[in-house]
């Protein structure tokens, strides 16, 4: 049975897309601590190949640690580092098109015998960790997590191999958007070499001698194929697949604004007019706009808001004459004709009925939405 990606829309969400680096580390800490002063719960969504083991341990102990509880989603590649970092969900859940890869840890590092010594005895402590983080996850003794995933070999696995296994809790099915499947490695290391800055880099993971003769023959390549060719193709399918994917995934968004607005003018919160406003405001942005529509009140009309305000105001409660006769004539025709200032002066009670009206809320009571930007690191 796969999981529908339905999260709550009032879930607050942090992305880790991209490399595990120590910026990543304290990005994804920064909003977590965010969220977690007033959420109930927070989804975490990964995408990423893989990085730093320090900073990726202490993304794990910071989500592990979290006051509240926090749901794991793979939307594309955990692996490596990546992989570690997802088992500190409460419950995880990958897409049917993603892809879990655990290995053991490597250090690029050079350096005298000495220096290379001690960085191999930093590197078994760090291997020490991330076997006893997946026995946790697994339920494995150690004897047979590290013939499995600790063998000197990159361990791919499918999202159904990965629940099967237990890496995972659930798979998760992309409702509504048509995704080519990534069973080759073609798609695998397509998203990998999308990550790195300089695609050579993808020379250290000996792409020619991974990739099957029918994978190179997707990208319209062959066995002769250099690491640099494969790298240039590879990367240039990936681009043609991220934007058919961004076209889609946007398209969707903007049906879903056009569901929700036609929903809200039927409701009667918004006005026809209004309407058109909002689409232009949050056109690709449904989950904004269903926290606005959410908090709008019902639209009243002009002489339903005159006469709610008259009651409120007791006594015989009207508004000067001059001050109705504007009002009647609505929000819209008086601020093309500039009288609005008119209305404020002659009478300030209804100018203020007149923007409540027109807009659902005090001029001051704007709502603010519930969540803030993902990229929290970069609010000033």
């Amino acid at each position: 049975m796969t999981k529908q990606n339905t999260s709550n829309e009032q879930v607050p969400e942090v992305l880790i897309y991209g490399m595990i680096t120590g910026d990543m580390a304290a990005k994804v800490a920064e909003q977590i601590k965010f969220y977690e002063s007033f959420a109930d719960q927070i989804n975490v969504r990964v995408n990423s190949p893989g990085g730093s083991i320090y900073d990726g341990l202490a993304i794990y102990n910071c989500l592990k640690n979290c006051s509240v509880p926090v749901d794991v989603y793979i939307d594309g590649i955990a692996a490596s580092m990546g992989a570690y970092i997802a088992f500190a969900g409460r419950k995880i859940y990958i897409s049917k098109y993603g892809r879990m890869m655990l290995h053991e840890g490597n250090t690029p590092q050079g350096g005298t015998a000495t220096e290379l010594r001690e960085n191999a005895d930093m590197l078994e402590g760090c291997n020490k960790d991330l076997m006893d983080i997946t026995m946790k996850r697994t339920g494995l003794a150690e004897a047979e997590v590290k013939a499995k995933f600790f063998n000197g070999q990159d361990n791919w696995y499918t999202a159904v191999q990965a629940k099967k296994i237990k890496l995972v809790d659930d798979v998760y099915d992309l409702e509504g958007i048509e995704v080519a499947e990534a069973a080759s490695h073609t798609e695998v290391y397509a998203m990998v070499a999308l990550w790195n800055d300089q695609p050579k880099s993808l020379n250290t993971i000996n792409m020619s001698n991974k990739m099957t003769p029918e994978a190179l023959a997707e990208l319209g390549l062959n066995a002769s194929a250099s690491d640099t060719e494969i790298n240039a193709a590879l990367i240039n399918r990936n681009t043609l697949l991220s934007q058919k994917l961004k076209a889609q995934e946007e398209a969707g968004k903007k049906k879903e604004v056009g569901e929700l607005l036609a929903s809200a003018l039927t409701a009667g919160k918004i006005t026809a007019e209004f309407k058109a406003e909002l689409e232009s405001q949050y056109g690709t942005n449904p989950e904004g706009l269903g926290k606005i529509l959410t908090k709008m009140p019902a639209f009243s009309s002009v002489s339903e808001a005159v006469n709610t305000q008259n009651t409120n105001r007791g006594g015989d409660g009207s508004y000067k004459p001059e001050a109705v006769a504007l009002m009647k004539e609505g929000w819209d025709a008086l601020d093309k004709s500039g009288r609005l200032k008119q209305l404020k002066q002659t009478d300030e009670t209804a100018y203020l009925a007149l923007y409540k009206q027109k807009f659902g809320y005090e001029p001051n009571g704007k709502p603010k939405p519930a969540f803030v930007d993902r990229d929290i690191a970069n609010r000033k």
